[in-house]
C-alpha cells in the first residue's frame, strides 16, 4: 500500500492538536492512505477554524497546494495535491444535512465515535451506514445495496427510542416508512426512489428550500473560478506526452478522487469524422499510424469542412461535455494534443489551409487552464521517436518554445531528462498553476 505523506502529517496534527473530528467512512487505512477513497471527515464548529489553520501547515510540510476549493457553508471541499499524491476532503461542519437541512446531527456523531488501533477518531459502523443509506436516498433517490445491508444492520436489535434518535428529523410517518423498508429489507429501485422522494420533501421547509435554492443561483459563479481544469500536453513525437501523462494521471486522480478525463486531441463530443461520413465503424480499432504525415491532404474546401468540423466539437462539444462538468465539479480534463496542433502541424490532421484561418478559428476555440508545451533538442527527440524528418521536429519544438513564452497559460518543459526528472517539472508547473486559482483560502 502506497503511503500518503498528507493524510499522515494531517492526522499526525489533528491528534496532537486534540481536535474532535470523526472520520465517518473508510477509515480502515487511515493514516497511512484513505485507500484510493476520499476522505469524509466531521469537525465540530468549534474547531473549524483550528482545522483550516492544520491544512496550511500540512501544505508547508508536505509540499501540498490547495488546487480546488469547494465553497459550502454546511460540507465545504478542499483538494491537495503535491508532486507524488493528493487528497480530497469534504469537511462535514457539526452534522450532516440535505439540502441545508439536518438528518444526522452533532449529538448523534458525538456519542458513536471511537478510536481504532491506529488512533484515528471515526464513526461507529451502525451509524455510519445509516447516514450512508439517508445521504444516497435523499441525494441521489437511490442507494446501493451495500449502504442499504449496512442500515438495515444499524438498526437490527435497536429499541423503539434508540431508533428514533437516530431519525428524529424525519416525521413519525416517513420514520415509520423507513424502518419498515430497511426490517423488511425492501431494497427496490422505484421503492427506494419513492421512498427518497418522500423523505426529501418531509425534511424540507419554506425556509430551507428558499436556502437551497439561493445557494444555486451561487453556484453559477463557478463558471467564472471553475472548481476543476482542462490541461492540454502539446509535443512532437517523441517528446515524451504519453509518458508524462501515464505518470502525472494518478497523482491527479488521487488528488480529484477518480475526476479525470483523458481526450484525445479534441472534446470528443462528435465522433471522428470518419465515423460520421461513415468509412469507419465507431467500434473499430484506430489504426496505429507511424508516418504523421502520410495521410492524403485535403483540398481547400475539404480542408474548410474538417476544420469547421473540428471547430464545432471544440465550441458546442466543449460546452456540452466539458465546460458544466470541470464548472461545477473538481474534475479534470487531460487534452493529448489540443486545437493549437492545427495551426503548427496542419499536415497531421490532412488540412491545407492558410494560416490566418486556422488562427482565426483558433480565437473561438476554448482555450485550456493551463497548457503544458514539451520538448527537447530535435535530435533527441527525433532519436526517440523517427517519424519526422529532424528539420520538422525543429520547426515544431521552436513553434512550440515560442508559443509558450507568449501564452500565460503555457509553461515549457525540457523533457530532454530523465522521465522522473521531467514528470517532477511537469508537476511543479501544475501545482503553480492550480494554486493561483485559490491562493489565499487557507
Amino acid at each position: 500500500m502506497k503511503h500518503n505523506p498528507i493524510t499522515i502529517s494531517l492526522f499526525r496534527m489533528l491528534n496532537e492538536r486534540k481536535v474532535e473530528y470523526c472520520v465517518l467512512r473508510n477509515y480502515e487505512t487511515l493514516p497511512e492512505s484513505t485507500g484510493s477513497s476520499d476522505l469524509d471527515i466531521y469537525v465540530p464548529t468549534e474547531d473549524r477554524i483550528t482545522f483550516t489553520d492544520i491544512l496550511r501547515e500540512v501544505c508547508e510540510e508536505t509540499g501540498a497546494v490547495l488546487v480546488s476549493y469547494k465553497e459550502d457553508e454546511m460540507c465545504p471541499q478542499y483538494t491537495l495535491c503535491s508532486c507524488s499524491s493528493g487528497l480530497q476532503i469534504d469537511l462535514h461542519d457539526g452534522s450532516a444535512n440535505h439540502r441545508t437541512c439536518v438528518y444526522i446531527g452533532d449529538e448523534l456523531i458525538r456519542n458513536n465515535t471511537f478510536v481504532t488501533e491506529k488512533g484515528i477518531r471515526a464513526l461507529s459502523p451502525e451509524v455510519d451506514g445509516m447516514m450512508c443509506f439517508l445521504k444516497e436516498m435523499l441525494n441521489n433517490k437511490k442507494c446501493r445495496l451495500e449502504y442499504c445491508e449496512k442500515a438495515s444492520m444499524a438498526i437490527s436489535g435497536k429499541s423503539d427510542e434508540e431508533i428514533e434518535q437516530i431519525l428524529k428529523a424525519f416525521s413519525v410517518s416517513v420514520r415509520k416508512r423507513i424502518v419498515d423498508t430497511l426490517r423488511q429489507k425492501v431494497f427496490e429501485e422505484s421503492h427506494i426512489r419513492n421512498l427518497g422522494t418522500e423523505a426529501s420533501s418531509d425534511l424540507q421547509t419554506f425556509g430551507s428550500r428558499v436556502l437551497y435554492w439561493y445557494g444555486q443561483i451561487k453556484k453559477v459563479k463557478r463558471f467564472i473560478k471553475p472548481l476543476g481544469y482542462t490541461i492540454a500536453f502539446l509535443g512532437t513525437d517523441g517528446a515524451g506526452k504519453s509518458t508524462i501523462i501515464d505518470r502525472v494521471m494518478p497523482v491527479l486522480e488521487e488528488a480529484f478522487h477518480k475526476g479525470v478525463t483523458y481526450e484525445h486531441m479534441r472534446p470528443n463530443y462528435l465522433p471522428s469524422l470518419a465515423v460520421a461520413m461513415g468509412k469507419r465503424s465507431k467500434d473499430a480499432p484506430k489504426e496505429v499510424c507511424d508516418n504523421p504525415h502520410g495521410g492524403k491532404t485535403s483540398g481547400f474546401f475539404g480542408s474548410l469542412m474538417r476544420i469547421s468540423y473540428y471547430w464545432l466539437d471544440y465550441t458546442f462539444g466543449y460546452m456540452m461535455k466539458v465546460l458544466r462538468d470541470k464548472s461545477l465539479k473538481n474534475h479534470v480534463w487531460i487534452f493529448d494534443r489540443y486545437y493549437y496542433d492545427y495551426i503548427f502541424d496542419p499536415e497531421r490532421a490532412c488540412i491545407s489551409l492558410p494560416g490566418w484561418v486556422l488562427k482565426f478559428y483558433g480565437l473561438v476555440a476554448p482555450e485550456p487552464d493551463i497548457v503544458i508545451c514539451l520538448g527537447a533538442d530535435a535530435e533527441v527527440i527525433h532519436d526517440r521517436k523517427p517519424e519526422l524528418p529532424v528539420e520538422e521536429v525543429k520547426r515544431q519544438v521552436k513553434l512550440l518554445q515560442e508559443f509558450s513564452n507568449k501564452n500565460k497559460r503555457a509553461v515549457w518543459v525540457d523533457t530532454g531528462c530523465s522521465v522522473e526528472e521531467s514528470v517532477k517539472s511537469v508537476m511543479s508547473a501544475l501545482l503553480e498553476k492550480m494554486g493561483k486559482r485559490f491562493k489565499g483560502v487557507l
